[in-house]
C-alpha cells in the first residue's frame, strides 16, 4: 500500500466510523425520549429505558450502515476536492483504481462487520427487548411486534432456539399472566413433543402468590401447552430477528409442511447479499464524489448522497416486491440491486474518467 493509499485509508476509516457512530447516537436520542415516556408511564426506573435503547443500537447500526458508508464517501470527496488534493493527485498521473482501492477495502470490512452484527448480535438483542417489553413493562398489546414470543393458550411463550431436525425447542419460558401480572414462570432447557404432550427437561417453576415465591424443580415434566402450539411455523412472523441458520431451518420446515416460506427466503438472501449491496453503493458514491473540482459545495454533495441512498433503497424495495410476488427468484431479487448499482458505477466511471485519463496520457 502506497503512502497515498495509507493516507486515504486513515481518512476514510475515521470518517466512516464517525458517521456510523453519529447516526446511531442521533437516532438513539429520539428513541430514548420515546422509551423514557413509556417507562415513566409504567412507573419504572429510567435505567430501564437506557437498557432498552442500548439493545436497539445494533439494529440501528444495521439500518444506518449504507447511509454511513455513502455519507462518509461524499464528505471525504468534497473535502479533498475543495483543498485541491484531487487536482494534485490526478496531475501526478495516479490512476483512479489506486484511489478507489483503500475506500472499497474499508467498505468491504465495514460490510462484513455489519453482517456479523446482524446475524450474531441483533437476534439476542431483540430477545432482550422482548424481555423488557413483556416481562418487565407488561405491555402485552405489543406481543405481535416481538415474534419470538407466542401465545400458547392463555400463556405467553418465548423460544430461544428451534431445532427442526430434533423437532425440539430450547430455552423455553412460559408466563401465566392474569390481570396484567405474572402469576407463574416456567423455565425449560429443552421441550419436545411426546405423543400429544410437550415434555420439558430440566424444568424450574416459579409460582407467585402475593409477596411469596415458591420454586419447584423437575428433571422432566409435561408442560401446559395446547396441542395446537407450533413454534416451528410461528417463528416465521419476525424473520429479521433470526440468525441465518434459524432462517434456513424454519424455511425448510415450512416448505415440508406445505406452508409459504417466502418471508424466510427473502430475509435469508437479503442478509447474504447485503454486503455486496453496501459495497456497490459505496463504489457508485466514490465515482460521483471523487472529482477534481475545487469549487464543489458540501450542500451539493449532501444532496447527491441523499439521492443515491434513496435510489438504492428504492431498488431494494422494488426487487423485494418482485420476489414476494414470485415474479423473479428470491436470490435474484436480493442480488439485482447490487448489480444495478455496480453497473451504474462502472458506466458513469468510464464516462467521467476517460477524458481525464486521456489528458493524463497526453
Amino acid at each position: 500500500m502506497t503512502t497515498l493509499q495509507r493516507y486515504l485509508f486513515r481518512r476514510y476509516f475515521t470518517l466512516i466510523a464517525l458517521s456510523a457512530i453519529s447516526l446511531v447516537l442521533f437516532f438513539s436520542l429520539f428513541e430514548l425520549a420515546d422509551k423514557a415516556r413509556i417507562v415513566s408511564d409504567s412507573h419504572r426506573e429510567f435505567s430501564l429505558a437506557l437498557k432498552w435503547v442500548m439493545l436497539e443500537m445494533p439494529m440501528m447500526a444495521v439500518e444506518a450502515a449504507s447511509l454511513a458508508a455513502a455519507l462518509s464517501v461524499f464528505i471525504l470527496g468534497t473535502q479533498l476536492s475543495r483543498r485541491g488534493e484531487w487536482v494534485a493527485i490526478f496531475s501526478a498521473g495516479i490512476p483512479p483504481r489506486v484511489v478507489y482501492g483503500p475506500i472499497l477495502l474499508i467498505v468491504t470490512l465495514f460490510a462484513g462487520g455489519i453482517f456479523w452484527l446482524n446475524d450474531d448480535v441483533v437476534p439476542p438483542a431483540a430477545q432482550g427487548i422482548a424481555d423488557i417489553v413483556l416481562g418487565q413493562l407488561h405491555r402485552w398489546n405489543s406481543v405481535d411486534r416481538h415474534r419470538n414470543w407466542f401465545l400458547g393458550g392463555h400463556r405467553f411463550v418465548r423460544l430461544s432456539e428451534v431445532n427442526p431436525n430434533e423437532k425440539a425447542y430450547y430455552g423455553v419460558l412460559l408466563l401465566d399472566v392474569i390481570d396484567g401480572s405474572v402469576k407463574q414462570k416456567i423455565y425449560a432447557d429443552k421441550v419436545s413433543e411426546d405423543k400429544e404432550k410437550f415434555m420439558g427437561s430440566q424444568v424450574i417453576i416459579e409460582k407467585f402468590s402475593g409477596q411469596n415465591l415458591t420454586i419447584e424443580q423437575y428433571p422432566q415434566i409435561a408442560l401446559p401447552l395446547p396441542k395446537s402450539f407450533n413454534g416451528f411455523l410461528d417463528l416465521s412472523a419476525w424473520p429479521q430477528n433470526l440468525a441465518l441458520t434459524a432462517l434456513n431451518s424454519v424455511s425448510l420446515l415450512r416448505r415440508e409442511q406445505g406452508y409459504n416460506p417466502i418471508l424466510y427466503d427473502v430475509e435469508y438472501f437479503r442478509r447474504i447479499f447485503a454486503p455486496f449491496n453496501t459495497l456497490a453503493l459505496a463504489w457508485l458514491c466514490v465515482v460521483l464524489a471523487f472529482v477534481p473540482d475545487v469549487k464543489r459545495l458540501l450542500i451539493r454533495a449532501a444532496f447527491e448522497c441523499v439521492v443515491i441512498v434513496l435510489f438504492a433503497y428504492s431498488l431494494r424495495q422494488i426487487f423485494k416486491s418482485l420476489s414476494m410476488d414470485r415474479l423473479i427468484s428470491v436470490a435474484s431479487g436480493a442480488l439485482a440491486p447490487a448489480l444495478i448499482l455496480a453497473g451504474c458505477a462502472l458506466l458513469y466511471g468510464r464516462i467521467q474518467w476517460l477524458p481525464i485519463l486521456r489528458r493524463m496520457k497526453s
